[in-house]
C-alpha cells in the first residue's frame, strides 16, 4: 500500500506503534482485520473501524464505517483476494449498524472499489496537518 502511495517505509518506529495499536484496537468490538490466506500465505489483507458522527437526515445512527490499509502482494493481484477482503470488511460494517463505509483509493484499487458500489463522494477531500 505504502510502494503505491510512494510513501518512504524504512524505519521502524511506525512500525512498532502500527504493531502496538493494531494490537490495542483489535480488542475493541469497533474496529476489525480481515486477512486472504492460499496456501499458508497471507495475499491480502485490511482494516476497517466505526466512526460515529452526528446523526443526520440520511442516518439517524451517525455510525460510519472506514475502511483502511488495503494491501495485496503484487504476485496476488487480479484474482479476486482483495474483493474478498474488501467484501468481508463490507459486511462486518453492515452488521455494525453503519449505512455509509468511506474510504481512500490508490489508482491501483480505484477499479476495484468502482466495481463495488463505491463512488467519489460528494465534497472537495481536504486535509490539515501541524506545521
Amino acid at each position: 500500500m505504502y510502494d503505491a502511495l510512494e510513501v518512504d517505509t524504512s524505519g521502524s518506529d511506525w512500525r512498532d506503534a502500527c504493531r502496538s495499536l493494531l494490537v490495542e484496537r483489535l480488542a475493541r468490538d469497533d474496529f476489525a482485520g480481515m486477512l486472504c490466506e492460499v496456501g499458508g500465505e497471507v495475499v491480502s489483507g485490511g482494516v476497517a473501524w466505526v466512526e460515529f458522527h452526528l446523526p443526520n437526515p440520511l442516518d439517524a445512527a451517525g455510525r460510519r464505517g472506514y475502511i483502511s490499509s488495503m494491501s495485496t502482494l503484487q504476485h496476488a493481484r487480479g484474482r479476486g483476494h482483495a474483493r474478498a477482503v474488501v467484501q468481508a470488511l463490507l459486511d462486518w460494517c453492515v452488521a455494525q449498524g453503519c449505512r455509509r463505509v468511506d474510504l481512500r483509493a490508490t489508482t491501483y484499487g480505484e477499479p476495484l472499489y468502482s466495481g463495488m458500489g463505491f463512488r467519489i463522494a460528494t465534497g472537495l477531500p481536504m486535509t490539515w496537518t501541524t506545521p
